[in-house]
């Protein structure tokens, strides 16, 4: 068997340089002395061949030399020294993005890619259809790359890469952006090469377990030389054993000093408690912040880079108008070319503004992204007759299923200075909701209605009538289908029981804990509907997320605090590490309730992203993991999973009460239709001790098993860019048989502070 690539003893050298004009230096040597520097062999003396029809794994640590072999394989870069000899043609991916120009559409950059590689046009356009419905890209190859996310630049890139005619295959650790469907035909298809057509292929990657399944032997590099190369079992097995601890803790864990704390956790895999109702995973869209970016007033028509970012997410439900705006909104002066204004501020500014996102292009929204409308009714300034209506004119254009609520929390007097008759009483909401219902029902008998439900709240309450819940709950059935709860917008106040400022860890401590109190509300309103004769009526979660707002000086005791809080602080609270798994945790308890059909977030886009100006320049807050996660959990079957572990309690916080006796880890389980996949969901409240969980999955037969994490340094930490105070998912396969203990049970180490999704599959996945 011929040779197809054949490197013999080569050199690669960097010079480093450490004073602030060694740019200038190195460019114009003639111009001005060479300053200190450092000479670095990233490659020195690396020899190695390959057979046609061969697929070699590349491992090793960081700064090894695993990118530069691959960049001089490729052309990219000119060896120091030694000879590089390849047969045939060569394809690469060696960098998310590489060769792309992010102002082209999809279909500009691969026209533009083909020409970079050589071919014509016309062998351009003979591949161009098997390209898109490799990448699966749909209507996004219209879309500039600047809107595309990591993942979509990474299936148009492999899709390029390997649909262009090649005898030599390289691919850099790009995969790892990939969501698992896509990676898994990515790995198909690279094994097809070489395996069925006898081209060449490398891999290089830092996951040991595909390279152990795809590769037909490996290279490990250390220090730019070759440490080892030879059969993947062989060649692992001792980089493993010398990189044991590493591997097994990860970056987020090795850091950690404390103790770690036990936990047990048990799966029945084998009893199914409910499919999981994909509305459960919704947001709130509101017409004016969230609706200026999702729709383009100015080209009249849907902003395709917002809706690139949200389309991975999965959201099922979208609920407009969103918020407080509801109670004001006249749907019918927002549809058209001329557009009334609607108000849009707080209760004390009374801003008013005409709004460029109105019903019609929230419908528009929700077909394109495949999510059922959640529509709010005017019940405060609105009648039944406009919200009849409302409905009618939505039926005209749109036959899935259909949400309502009557109302936005009209037993709350925020909005009072607007003029508006606030708080209600329970019989005149409870009378609207019989009116409304008349009216709605009239036009539409297939929509589900809801009627506002509340919970009190401890310390700091909204909730100003004990009888609320009493008076819907005895009105007729079939009056509403389902009750609507706003009860998870948590703390609000960053303020104890007692009027004091607490320390960062206390306030964030019981961030961690507050999930526990939302499933207490919502268990609690669920046994209150049973004893009123409606057991088991729908609970829609309308409004949930972590909010922190400045301290008011208009509440009782709070005067001292309210000159001491910054606006800025407070609300920058809101898109940290702990308060994504504060949302991680309410959607745990949304799973767990059975009650629990609906639940959508708040909002849209000021908590999953840190600029909304200009979204080519988009990060992603920690919000937008967890529900890059928790998400795929949408329409799986919930399996009962029981923690053992030590308990903690926390303090008062803003709206939400002292708690006691809370595991301080907590775990939802799903399965796939098949039964053959099983995911756990966990969570580590510990601000200080990562835990050492025991898994017992009661006999299910597992032989891989994918972890994916969601960690920091910190739990303030807000952002996902790289450097200080980022939010990272770290993704790593492994063989079970190599996790398991003494006992027989698996075995992980959880990072402080994180949340985890452990997937367990009894079949080889690749």
């Amino acid at each position: 068997m011929s040779h197809s690539i054949e490197v013999k003893n080569l050199r690669k050298k960097y010079r480093v340089y450490f004073e602030k004009p060694a740019l200038i230096r190195n460019i114009l040597p003639f111009l001005v002395s060479q300053g200190k520097a450092q000479e670095f062999w990233a490659l020195d003396g690396v020899s190695f061949s390959m057979q046609k029809g061969e697929c070699v794994g590349i491992i090793g640590p960081n700064g090894s030399g695993k990118s530069t072999i691959l960049s001089i394989l490729a052309g990219v870069s000119a060896p120091t020294e030694g000879e590089v000899s390849i047969s045939g043609r060569v394809s690469s991916l060696l960098s998310l993005g590489a060769g792309f120009n992010f102002e082209l559409t999809g279909q500009e950059n691969v026209y533009l890619n083909g020409a970079i590689l050589g071919l014509s046009k016309t062998q351009i356009d003979a591949i161009y259809d098997d390209i898109v419905a490799y990448a699966d890209l749909g209507r996004f190859m219209n879309a500039k790359l600047s809107t595309y996310s990591s993942g979509m630049n990474m299936r148009l890139g492999f899709a390029i890469a390997v649909m262009v005619p090649f005898d030599v295959l390289l691919m850099d650790e790009i995969l790892a952006v990939g969501d698992l469907s896509f990676q898994t035909k990515c790995f198909r298809t690279m094994r097809k090469f070489w395996e069925d057509e006898g081209k060449t292929v490398i891999f290089v990657s830092h996951d040991l377990v595909k390279i152990e399944e795809i590769c037909s032997s490996v290279l490990w590099f250390e220090h730019g030389k070759i440490e080892a190369m030879g059969a993947p079992e062989e060649v692992i097995e001792a980089y493993r054993e010398r990189y044991r601890e590493k591997l097994a803790l990860g970056p987020a864990v090795k850091r950690q000093a404390r103790a770690e704390v036990p936990v047990l956790v048990t799966v029945d895999a084998a009893r199914e408690l409910r499919r999981i109702p994909e509305t459960i995973f919704g947001s709130n869209v509101d017409i004016f912040s969230d609706g200026c970016i999702v729709y383009d007033g100015k080209r009249r028509q849907a902003n395709r880079m917002a809706h690139a970012w949200i389309a991975p997410l999965g959201f099922t439900l979208f609920r407009y108008p969103g918020m407080f705006h509801a109670d004001y909104f006249h749907w019918r002066e927002a549809v058209g070319e001329e557009r009334l204004p609607q108000v849009c501020g707080t209760s004390s500014s009374k801003s008013t503004l005409p709004p460029t996102f109105g019903p019609a292009e929230f419908l528009d929204m929700c077909t394109t992204l495949a999510a059922a409308p959640m529509v709010t009714l005017n019940a405060g300034t609105g009648t039944a007759e406009e919200a009849a209506a409302w409905v009618s004119w939505i039926r005209e254009r749109y036959r899935g299923p259909l949400h309502l609520e009557i109302g936005h929390e009209l037993y709350y007097d925020e909005f009072h200075p607007l003029g508006a008759d606030f708080p209600w009483t329970p019989a005149r909401y409870a009378g609207a909701v019989e009116e409304f219902s008349r009216a709605v029902r009239a036009v539409d008998g297939e929509a589900r209605i809801g009627a506002q439900c509340c919970i009190e709240n401890g310390a700091f309450t909204r909730y100003r009538d004990p009888r609320w819940n009493e008076a819907l709950l005895a009105l007729p059935p079939g009056t509403f289908d389902f009750l609507s709860l706003h009860h998870a917008s948590l703390p609000i106040l960053n303020i104890t029981g007692d009027y004091r400022t607490p320390a960062d860890a206390e306030t964030y401590g019981t961030l961690l804990a507050a999930p526990a109190f939302v499933e207490a509300s919502l268990a609690a309103l669920a046994a209150q509907a049973a004893r009123a004769g409606r057991a088991g009526i729908p609970i829609a979660l309308s409004e949930y997320g972590c909010f922190f707002t400045s301290v008011p000086n208009i509440v009782h005791g709070t005067h001292a605090v309210h000159d001491r809080c910054s606006d800025s602080v407070e609300w920058g609270r809101n898109h940290t590490l702990a308060a994504a798994l504060y949302e991680a945790g309410v959607l745990h308890a949304c799973l767990r309730r059975p009650e629990v059909q609906i639940a959508a977030r708040m909002t849209l886009f000021h908590t999953l992203f840190s600029s909304v100006a200009d979204l080519r320049r988009q990060a992603r807050h920690p919000q937008y993991l967890v529900h890059e996660l928790l998400d795929r959990f949408a329409g799986k079957t919930l399996v009962p999973s029981r923690v053992e572990t030590k308990r903690i309690a926390t303090p008062a916080l803003g709206f939400v009460p002292a708690l006691r006796d809370l595991p301080i880890c907590e775990a939802v389980a799903v399965k796939d239709a098949g039964g053959g996949k099983i995911a756990l969901s966990l969570i580590n409240r510990s601000l200080d001790s990562p835990i050492s969980v025991r898994l017992d999955l009661n006999g299910f037969a597992a032989r891989f098993c994918t972890v994916r994490t969601v960690s920091a340094e910190s739990p303030e930490c807000d952002h996902t860019l790289p450097g200080p105070g980022q939010v990272a998912m770290g993704q790593q396969t492994y063989r079970t048989e190599g996790m398991r203990g003494g006992d027989g049970l698996l075995r992980y180490l959880l990072p402080r502070h994180s949340l985890s999704v452990i997937s367990f599959s009894d079949e080889d996945w690749i």
